[in-house]
């Protein structure tokens, strides 16, 4: 990785020292997720505050990831059972991100109507808890197919479109690598996969590129975002992934021009000789980095298995031991 710039140095020291968890106007830092076995209660939809998307109540949205992969069942039947959701409550995470593999090239890929049964069962669970659920169309990443995509979003676009707990995320790390790597024709599609789904749910959310890292070269994704043609943005954010960087510049620059949502990441360890999480502005826990930042987020690996749910609690201590934890005190 290139050192940093002296300038990105002293904008990575200001996030690092200045920036704080302490909640701004019309952004409590709180969060809507329901205790167990709290009265269900209609849930509005979440909104556009300080350019991040955050639930009907302001607050920011946290939480964790399912994994829908026709190949790995365990991860379904555990998405299923009462551990990862009882997980959520325990620890206030108001928002599951459901990576939806829908991979029609494999012979063990789920079809579209076993998703849709899943993703019924999810949605409402989640709704009866005060969950948000984002909906990942999940192709391998790196790749996507407009024709899979379609159909994908065709079906499902339209069948959520009045759950108000609901957010679509178009296409999840369409491109490798660097946001420099995305082509006309990328943004060209994207911006029709949104036209496909804004029409469906007019009034569903919606998260579009979904980088998987903000770059360290070439263009930001400020400027490949500004490329995009005839998006509104009082209803969509853009994603992006904290991989690979150690500088959150990136990040800054794109949330001071657009809504945005970290949809994907998971805890660094210093030394490690994986490259893809770095230390970001120094922090090994990326959630607690976008607190202070002010932005959304979900994590890859605290809610997928049981063997990973262990990880959750380091997350959450540090979110307390930085003053960021939103939940209510004990």
């Amino acid at each position: 990785m290139s050192p940093l710039s002296g300038g990105a140095v002293l904008l990575s020291l200001f996030v690092a020292t200045t920036l704080s968890c302490a909640t701004q106007p019309n952004d409590p830092g709180h969060t809507s997720a329901r205790h167990p076995g709290a009265e269900s209660k209609p849930m509005d939809r979440p909104l556009i505050v300080n350019n991040t998307l955050v639930a009907s109540d302001k607050s920011r949205l946290r939480g964790g990831t399912f994994w829908l992969y026709g190949w790995i069942p365990g991860k379904t039947t555990w998405a299923l059972s009462d551990a990862p959701w009882k997980a959520m409550q325990d620890n206030h995470l108001n928002l599951v991100r459901v990576a939806c593999a829908y991979r029609p090239e494999r012979a063990d890929n789920y079809s579209l109507d076993r998703y849709e049964g899943l993703l019924d069962s999810i949605i409402d669970r989640a709704e009866k808890l005060g969950v948000h659920v984002i909906i990942d169309y999940h192709p391998r990443p790196g790749t996507y197919n407009m024709t899979a995509a379609r159909a994908f979003w065709s079906r499902f676009a339209s069948r959520y479109k009045d759950r108000k707990n609901v957010v679509y995320e178009l296409t999840n790390e369409p491109v490798f690598s660097q946001p420099d790597d995305y082509a006309d024709k990328n943004l060209r599609d994207f911006e029709e996969l949104w036209q496909l789904t804004h029409k469906l749910a007019p009034d569903t959310p919606s998260v579009i590129m979904t980088f998987c890292q903000v770059g360290s070269t070439g263009r930001t994704p400020k400027q490949v975002v500004g490329a995009l043609r005839g998006i509104d943005w009082s209803k969509t954010v853009v994603g992006f992934h904290s991989y690979w960087q150690n500088s959150s510049e990136r990040i800054v620059e794109l949330k001071q021009h657009y809504p945005c949502i970290n949809t994907e990441f998971y805890t660094a360890r210093r030394n490690s000789r994986r490259r893809e999480m770095q230390l970001m502005d120094g922090y090994v826990h990326h959630g607690t980095l976008m607190e202070k930042l002010g932005i959304s987020w979900t994590h890859w690996s605290i809610l997928d298995t049981e063997g990973h749910l262990q990880r959750l609690d380091p997350v959450i201590a540090d979110l307390k031991a930085n003053g960021c934890y939103w939940g209510d005190e004990e």
